[in-house]
């Protein structure tokens, strides 16, 4: 297993500083597969540290997910409104 630590730094120093604000640092242990997938994928998108790489992986994830609930929801609605249009009717009743 090899560990990613994924720390903010600011400037090209590459000193660790303390993550500002809301930051939050994650330390992250990928497997060699997974470590080379991300490197591959890191040198075929032009993405200059791993720890960006991750980043951005994790951001597109997120909003791939997003994009699941909301289509669900979308086709849950449209669902909805497609039965709203054929709702039960009574028959009419002989007098």
């Amino acid at each position: 297993m090899q560990v990613l630590e994924m720390k903010k730094t600011n400037g090209a120093d590459g000193i660790h500083r303390k993550p500002a604000g809301g930051d939050r640092e994650l330390t992250l242990t990928l497997n060699t597969e997974e470590t080379a997938a991300l490197e591959g994928w890191r040198l075929a998108n032009n993405i200059g540290s791993p720890d960006e790489a991750a980043r951005e992986l994790l951001r597109l994830g997120l909003l791939s997910e997003i994009s699941k609930v909301y289509g669900l929801v979308s086709a849950i609605r449209h669902s909805v409104d497609d039965e709203d249009d054929f709702a039960y009717q009574a028959p009419p009743t002989s007098n």
